[in-house]
């Protein structure tokens, strides 16, 4: 894989160079509700495991109704065979794969509990077993319980400690929970330029967006995707890598025009993923003119209907519609937008508040509900840089100044590696 290297010809920034002087400026940037959006598909993407057919695994990522119907006719297919043999471990591990493959695909936790539930009967009958220590992480992941999932990997190595799928999984999970430190010893471990990797220069770029050096993350984005280009890697992986470039020129470099360029090519790659219409939807309404934000209303329109279950989807639709003057619909699709999100919030199920938080500081002008969910999310899911970013903004809303600093201490302290 050298030869990666020498195409690449990349001589990555290593200086420091934040876009913000002011540390709780960079905290309170508007931009800063879309960037969490980030680990949580990287964690699937790239995770390589003996479970996947590739490594290519993007949580909203091609769901055209043909892939639907496969994989719930699989779902069926091995439910059916489980009631004959209720206790056949290698089906168990079917059942969890095919929901995975679903939980993907759609972007929903649903099918990721199911895979879980699966998982866990299979480890009842096998207790120990690598492969579904390794599995019933993956599903914890996307259901958000990241500590647990990391005891799961942890005890996945203790029989295969050189594993580099495991590696990976265990830096993504200390990636989820903040622990930046401990991740970064792992990941440098595993990078090396001599042996470039769509897996290793991606979760590179993760830490250094997390440090707020955005241009050297840029870097190491390209990099996965040359590497992914070089290595004949699949088709999703690659489109994902462009992507993430283009998320950065966006919101950190605020470059819209240069967002979109990359988003289409991402889309040629794979036209029919949610998440890239999504973003292409949101880079058209940071564009002047009326043209730009009528394609980004259509786009959201296909997206809800297609999606209905998305509340972010139903809310970048309201910020469509009320930059066309729509504010009667405007005002509906906010109203689904909470509606799902504070569903999710009554039942205990926490994956999308720190979603719903910003949307409460946002358009609900509620600074203390989202306060509230902010640090529910610190002190329950994860505490990674946009968790205190989120817990930052809503307390400096609610002119907590004290409480604000203290969180900014905080996150300055996770970053320091």
């Amino acid at each position: 894989m050298s030869r990666v290297k020498k195409t690449l010809g990349i001589k990555r920034i290593l200086k420091e160079s934040p876009l913000h002087n002011n540390p709780l400026d960079y905290c309170l940037s508007p931009m800063s509700p879309q960037l969490h959006k980030h680990l949580i598909p990287v964690l699937f993407l790239l995770s390589a495991t003996p479970l996947n057919a590739h490594p290519g695994h993007f949580p909203d990522s091609v769901h055209d109704n043909s892939t639907h119907s496969v994989e719930q006719h699989l779902i069926k297919t091995y439910q059916a065979e489980l009631e004959k043999s209720p206790d056949d471990v290698r089906l168990l591990m079917q059942l969890g794969r095919a929901y995975l493959d679903a939980g993907r695909r759609s972007g929903l936790h649903k099918p990721f509990a199911q895979a879980l539930e699966a998982f866990q009967k299979g480890l009842t009958l096998s207790p120990g077993e690598p492969a579904l220590l390794e599995a019933s992480a993956q599903a914890k992941l996307g259901v958000h319980q990241f500590a647990s999932a990391l005891e799961d990997i942890r005890a996945a190595m203790q029989s295969r400690p050189q594993e580099k799928s495991l590696q990976y999984l265990q830096a993504d999970c200390l990636l989820a929970l903040g622990r930046y430190t401990n991740a970064a010893e792992i990941l440098r471990s595993l990078y090396s330029p001599e042996d470039i990797t769509v897996e290793n220069a991606a979760r590179m770029a993760q830490l250094e967006e997390a440090r707020g050096r955005f241009t050297a993350a840029l870097e190491y984005y390209h990099e996965a995707h040359q590497a992914g280009l070089l290595l004949e890697a699949p088709k999703q992986q690659i489109a994902w890598c462009i992507t993430m470039k283009a998320d950065l020129q966006r919101l950190r470099f605020h470059n819209p025009s240069v967002s979109l360029e990359l988003l289409m090519e991402a889309l040629a790659l794979d036209p029919t993923s949610p998440e890239i219409l999504y973003r292409l939807a949101l880079t058209r309404l940071d564009l002047r003119g009326s043209q730009n934000a009528v394609q980004a209303r259509e786009l959201l329109i296909s997206l809800t209907n297609n999606h209905p279950e998305h509340a972010r989807y139903w809310e970048a639709l309201s910020l469509a519609q009320q930059k066309l003057g729509e504010f009667e619909a405007s005002n509906s699709s906010a109203a689904k937008a909470e509606q799902i999100w504070e569903a999710e919030y009554s039942t205990g199920e926490y994956g999308h508040i720190r979603e719903y938080a910003w949307f409460l500081i946002r358009h609900k002008n509620n600074p203390e509900k989202a306060l509230q969910l902010a640090l529910l999310d610190l002190e329950h899911i994860r505490q990674d840089t946009e968790a205190y970013e989120l817990a930052i903004a809503a307390a400096s809303a609610l002119e907590k100044r004290d409480l604000a600093i203290e969180l900014e201490q905080k996150r300055q302290a996770s970053i320091q590696f």
